[in-house]
């Protein structure tokens, strides 16, 4: 078995680049949210007696900020511990935000290399629009009183700070000490006492409510390729969870219900969130186009109505989540570099808490879809955490890879790049409600699960590798940014980020070993060296790595500074980009503000690389653990989809999507029938450019060895296997039989080009299709009898045996089987429970229904039918005379007040016999 390469880098030794040649500054300027402050040196001149000291006390304990001469290095963090100074948070410049026993004097702290020992000032602390009483309306819930969050310096007991919150007239709404926060609600006139206690470190409003923000997302990202054939990456073992607004409904693409575990039940459940969900594990049982990204991974559903950091926190303890997806954003607007929405919020801190406690997981959210709001469209990435460090932010595409109207546009404060990735969310289509619906959804709500479950598979097949080892969140980071396909300006930008996603590639980057992970502190440098050949065409090289939270009053929330350099006889820096410019096209140069770093070189010469990492600034802990990643390109096509496998229906449209790089001319797309041994010509005027095609599958076309090729005259590839093409089937529908009870006649339209047809079953406690009947001649085929009351999920597939050609699977139909013949009768839907049409001898309408409707029994046998009512769980409805009136051949029913959802409804004559079983959906 393989393992990581973690040694491969060079240690240099310390002496050959001093610490100070780039560890160190001589600014000591502190940046901070309210401005540059520059204290002044002091730990000789500084007394007890001092405002400074004295405003700083409580419980013994000074909380200030200490600036060194230089970065303290390991030995000097335990000499302090050791005397009772524990350092918190970091502030650029060399300053740490600490707790200072109360007996300890200046001249003793700048015996362990202190230059200043200074007070943060309310304004340093808190927004100006807090000390201005100046509040947005979703933090003043009571009229002159403000809901607002603080941070302490430490982890404080409430209750050794109840009385100094009391005085300060605040309520405690919150804790939430996992992340040194305490929100409160506090009289307007009172927030300035708030800001001022001592241990405050930070104060701003609460944050602002949210609000909810695929065959096609499969082929686009290039995950159809791992599902299929010998990599079989569906997220088995892959644990995901999904912050969304109520529940995810519990569809039967997400069977078997073992799947989908719902751990913050309110008794509601999301057509959004089931949307997402579905695009994430769905495994499109009823509609095979609903396939999601990860179909048999673990699925954890939550909504965002409490304090989302907390909960992911206690999900990632109990249940060790690879992954989250979160697709929802503030529902209040802000615009400029200043706005709520872009800083480095106590939300993006605590995010940032998380990931550093548990750096297995990825957290991926949607950028915003308030492109309209700014002018141009920057600065509208909606709060919630996205301007953390270590998450990835994600924009919306369509399947032209054009950016969505609505999509949100970085920069964040600091001038980080939001969103990181792009993927679709235009049109994406998935499950939905009512139960077993499906729909078509835009967003980048759509975008973010879609890279949820991309990513999910990425770590299946780094566990296949490496002894069931999980990947680090920053190697998996880096490996699905640095293998994006470029979209905007070249290289990052503030738009689409590095690009969208391409699964393939990052998996591919695995699979060959193209990462090393290390560590590395202050004043290091480590060297990795690669050999780049004649005529590559591109050279791309990231660095990532999950930084510490910062502090929210620091205006950079880098904390520990790496440096990534690729040498070449000359050297190449970084991409980086201009937050007052953000139109502009990335430059190079040193980058002292992101966690994530990029060098790519065009056409580069062949010869040997270095790739350098500096351990430029480690403040925080002994040192940073790191992800390196490289890939070289090389002239080259590569058709991804249809590859081998498939079975397109023709008369319909299908994406072609390919791969390509040093492509310089027109290219011509081909299919053959023949397994390549005469070619058909789809286009020959394909822009270098574009590697996606929409393609009309031609109505005659009926074989068994179709074949797609791509050529450029020199470049050229096609399918690595044959695929296939017969007709879906259509039409299919479920009645009782009319001469057996309990057996159910199954009818279907004729199919062209088929000789055969098979049903299947499903069996919804493995989620899995099995064929029920095979080799069926005709267009009819009934059951034997089956349990009464029994539901059933059946679906068809066309064969023709004497081409050996098999169609992908109709939609799915279920059907209730009755006691009686010609009881009830199901239809293809597309998804959705049958909508009620005349039904044998019983007639109900309408359906779905917004609560009201009508039963008709059009030949009863008997003149008085009885009514019972069960929902979903198997509950009675118990309904009043008002609301269920029964007559001698029907009933009128009334469900209105019971919520939505499917209800059974059954049908008993005079003497008990139960003579119909019906569906109806309440959809209100």
């Amino acid at each position: 078995m393989k393992k990581p390469l973690r040694t491969s880098f060079q240690l240099m030794a310390a002496m050959l680049f001093p610490a100070l040649a780039f560890g160190q500054t001589s600014d000591f300027s502190i940046l901070l949210n309210s401005g540059k402050f520059l204290p002044q040196e002091n730990t000789k001149t500084l007394n007890r007696d001092s405002e400074t000291l004295r405003h700083s006390l409580y419980n013994g304990k000074h909380y200030v900020g200490l600036q060194f001469k230089t970065l303290p290095d390991q030995a000097q963090k335990e000499k302090l511990a050791a005397a009772g100074v524990t350092l918190h948070d970091y502030l650029p410049n060399l300053a740490y935000l600490a707790s200072v026993p109360q007996h300890l004097t200046p001249a003793q702290l700048s015996e362990f290399g202190v230059r200043s020992v200074f007070r943060l000032s309310q304004s340093q602390k808190t927004i100006p629009a807090i000390l201005k009483g100046e509040l947005p309306e979703h933090a003043v819930k009571t009229k002159g009183y403000a809901d607002v969050t603080l941070t302490t310096y430490e982890t404080l007991k409430l209750a050794d700070i109840s009385e100094q919150l009391a005085q300060a007239k605040a309520e405690v709404l919150e804790e939430t000490p996992e992340f040194r926060n305490v929100t409160v609600r506090v009289p307007v006139a009172s927030l300035a006492s708030l800001v001022e206690l001592p241990f405050v470190q930070w104060v701003e409003p609460v944050e602002a409510p949210v609000a909810p923000e695929n065959s096609k997302g499969r082929s686009l990202h290039r995950v159809n390729g791992l599902q299929d054939g010998a990599r079989n990456l569906k997220g088995d073992g892959i644990k995901i969870g999904i912050w969304d607004g109520d529940e995810v409904s519990r569809h039967l693409d997400f069977s078997p219900s073992s799947r989908l575990l719902i751990r913050e039940a309110t008794g509601t459940q999301s057509d959004h969130g089931t949307h997402c969900a579905g695009t994430i594990i769905g495994r499109g049982l009823i509609n095979p186009k609903a396939k999601g990204m990860a179909p048999n991974a673990t699925l954890y559903s939550y909504n965002f109505s409490g304090t989302v950091t907390s909960e992911v926190s206690s999900a990632l303890y109990s249940y060790g989540l690879n992954i989250s997806s979160h697709s929802y954003g503030s529902t209040t607007a802000t615009c400029g570099l200043t706005g709520s929405n872009v800083t480095y919020s106590t939300t993006s801190r605590n995010t940032d808490i998380n990931l550093n406690n548990y750096n297995y997981h990825l957290h991926v959210h949607s950028a915003g879809n308030s492109q309209t709001a700014c002018t141009d469209g920057w600065t509208t990435i909606t709060g919630s955490g996205k301007s953390a460090k270590n998450n990835i932010v994600v924009a919306n595409i369509s399947t032209t890879e054009a950016l969505s109207s609505s999509s949100s546009f970085g920069p964040v404060q600091d001038g980080r790049v939001k969103p990181e990735i792009s993927a679709l969310g235009t049109s994406v289509y998935s499950s939905y409600m009512p139960l077993n619906a499906y729909g078509t959804l835009s967003g980048t709500s759509m975008a973010t699960p879609g890279v949820a479950g991309s990513l999910a598979l990425i770590v299946q097949r780094y566990k296949q590798l490496y002894a069931n080892a999980l990947p680090i969140s920053s190697l998996v980071k880096a490996v699905a940014l640095n293998t994006a396909h470029d979209l905007g300006n070249p290289g990052p930008d503030y738009k689409f980020g590095y690009g969208r996603i391409n699964t393939l590639a990052a998996v591919k980057a695995i699979e060959e070993t193209r990462f090393l992970t290390n560590s590395i502190s202050t004043g290091g440098i480590q060297t990795k060296t690669i050999t780049v050949p004649t005529g590559a065409v591109k050279l791309k090289v990231m660095l990532t790595w999950n930084d510490p939270a910062a502090a929210s009053n620091s205006s950079v929330a880098l904390v520990n500074n790496l440096n990534l350099e690729v040498v070449n006889g000359t050297t190449t820096l970084p991409w980086i980009l201009d937050k007052n410019n953000p139109a502009n096209p990335a430059t190079r140069g040193v980058d002292n503000i992101s966690n994530i770093e990029q060098v790519t070189i065009d056409n580069p010469a062949a010869g040997t690389y270095t790739i350098r990492v500096k351990g430029t600034s480690v403040p925080s802990g002994t040192s940073q653990q790191y992800s390196l990643t490289w890939e070289v390109v090389n002239p080259f096509i590569e058709v991804t989809f249809p590859n081998g496998g498939e079975s397109l229906s023709p008369a319909t449209y299908e994406y072609i999507t390919w791969d390509n790089a040093g492509v310089t001319g027109p290219q011509t797309l081909q299919y053959s029938i023949d397994g390549g041994t005469t070619w058909t010509n789809i286009s020959t005027t394909v822009a270098a450019t574009t590697t996606r095609y929409n393609w009309y599958v031609p109505s005659a076309l009926n074989t068994a060895n179709a074949l797609i090729r791509v050529t450029d005259g020199i470049l050229s590839d096609q399918s690595d296997a044959p695929f296939q093409t017969l007709r879906v089937p259509t039409g299919l529908k479920a009645t009782a039989d009319t001469i057996t009870a309990g057996a159910v006649k199954l009818t279907w339209n004729a199919t062209t080009n088929a000789t055969h047809y098979d049903i299947l079953s499903l069996s919804t406690t493995t989620g899995a299709w099995s064929t029920y009947a095979s080799n069926i001649v005709g267009t009819t085929y009934t059951t034997p009898v089956l349990t009464t009351g029994s539901s059933r999920w059946f679906t068809l597939i066309a064969k023709n045996n004497t081409l050996g050609t098999v169609s992908d699977r109709a939609v799915a139909i279920n059907h209730v089987v009755g006691s009686s013949a010609r009881m009830a009768a199901s239809s293809e839907t597309g998804g959705r429970l049958a909508t009620a049409k005349e039904l044998g001898e019983i007639v109900l309408y309408p359906n779905p229904t917004q609560g009201k409707f009508s039963i008709r029994c059009e030949n009863p046998t008997n003149d008085n039918l009885k009514i019972t009512i069960f929902d979903a769980l198997g509950k009675q409805v118990q309904l009043p005379a008002t609301h269920l009136k029964t007559t001698q051949d029907g009933a009128e029913i009334d469900l209105s007040n019971h919520g939505k959802g499917i209800f059974l409804i059954y049908l008993h004559n005079a003497n008990g016999q139960k003579i119909a079983t019906e569906k109806v959906i309440v959809v209100l």
